[in-house]
């Protein structure tokens, strides 16, 4: 299954961190969909899960609840929302204050996943769902992946 191989490909690329918070639970999930009238794509949901709190690459993934506020998801909307994010947009990473998310408009309930200009509202990337992200995006960003450990 593609998510279980994206999945350890995260896992692998990992750093090991000092301080790990705790993973959000299905119920932190839950209301996070709720407070923002979403259901968050499954392999989204799933990553929360299970990988959230890993170090890998330059992006962290906003948290459905963070004791470090620049984290913590439903503040981070609030905010973007302010500067002109649109409510069919759903962050998942803030990046230099462009914001990867969810386009709530396209066909779920893998949600296409846009990079949104904090400064002119434009969208500037696209990837066809979260786990094309990953692979795409996120996973070429860790500084040790390395594809030649097989050999």
């Amino acid at each position: 299954m593609r998510q279980d191989e994206v999945f350890q490909r995260v896992r692998d690329a990992a750093d090991e961190t000092p301080v790990t918070p705790p993973l959000p639970t299905a119920e932190d999930v839950r209301a996070a969909q709720e407070a923002l009238g979403v259901t968050f794509p499954p392999s989204y949901a799933a990553c929360l899960q299970e990988l959230s709190t890993l170090s890998v690459g330059r992006y962290e993934l906003l948290l459905p609840k963070s004791e470090w506020p620049y984290l913590n998801l439903l503040p981070k909307v609030s905010e973007l929302r302010t500067i002109g994010l649109p409510t069919t947009f759903v962050p998942f990473v803030i990046d230099n204050g462009d914001a990867f998310c969810f386009d709530v408009r396209s066909p779920g309930p893998e949600y296409a996943v846009v990079l949104w200009a904090h400064d002119d509202g434009t969208v500037i990337e696209h990837f066809p769902d979260f786990l094309s992200w990953v692979e795409e995006r996120w996973l070429p960003t860790a500084q040790h992946v390395d594809d030649d450990e097989d050999e």
